[in-house]
Order: C-alpha cells, then structure tokens, then sequence
C-alpha cells in the first residue's frame, strides 16, 4: 500500500512511530534519507538553540551585565 504523505507532516511522524516497517522500507516508502527518518521516529521536540554559544563576555562586561541585571530587578 503507497501512501502519500508529506515527510515534514506530523502525520508522517505519528505513522513513522507507529510503524512496524523496517527503516529502508520506510526510507523508500516516504523518500526521505535514514538521518531524516531519525530525527521523524522520536516523539520530543528537541531545542532549536545552540548547544554552545558563540559569544564570550570579558570580565568587565560579565560585572557590567551582571551590575545592570541586579539593578533593574530582572534577576
């Protein structure tokens, strides 16, 4: 049975997880790659941020930021 389903859907994710398929059958069936299919079989959302910034504060600017956010009462 081919079904068309748009591989970005949630419904394709809901099919994917419940799938008793093999993986390249899968791969076939929605024409998506095996690193795509992997990311679509996990039910959480994973962050959408950076693991590491790319950013770095000198001293002064760590003592000013943290100066200005215990004076304004944020932190």
């Amino acid at each position: 049975m081919k079904l068309s389903l748009h591989a970005y859907a949630a419904t394709t994710r809901a099919y994917i997880q419940r799938s008793k398929r093999s993986v390249a059958e899968l791969v076939a069936e929605l024409g998506v790659s095996n690193p795509a299919l992997a990311r679509r079989s996990t039910v959480a959302d994973r962050p959408h941020t950076p693991r590491t910034l790319r950013t770095s504060l000198t001293a002064i600017e760590e003592r000013m930021f943290c100066e200005l956010r215990l004076s304004s009462a944020i932190g």
